[in-house]
């Protein structure tokens, strides 16, 4: 599933809530799922980002720099925009669970 179609679809849920009990209930889901969430991806990153880390001695680090940029500076690159496009749909996504809060009336 495509990350805005995630998003979209917990959205619904939002918007499919009528209690008070249920938005905390699925508040309390969400916030599960978006720790969870941004933990994978930061646990990519951090791999990929030692896989970045230059050598010492001249000689490996010209084949490093090749091997860096074609292998593993793309997926680096393909997390981080993942991870803040993740980020900014959750931010909409508690925002809207904020707005369900005050339409309800909850406390």
């Amino acid at each position: 599933m495509a990350t805005s179609d995630f998003y979209d679809s917990l959205s619904g849920k939002v918007q499919a809530v009528t209690t008070c009990q249920d938005l905390a209930d699925l508040k309390t889901e969400i916030s599960n799922i978006l720790t969870a969430n941004l933990a994978d991806i930061q646990a990519s990153i951090d791999i990929l980002a030692v896989l970045i880390t230059p050598p010492t001695d001249l000689g490996s680090v010209i084949a490093w720099i090749t091997s860096t940029i074609d292998t593993y500076l793309g997926p680096h690159t393909k997390m981080i925009a993942l991870q803040i496009e993740t980020v900014n749909a959750q931010i909409a996504l508690l925002a809207e669970l904020a707005s369900k809060k005050t339409d309800l009336g909850c406390s």
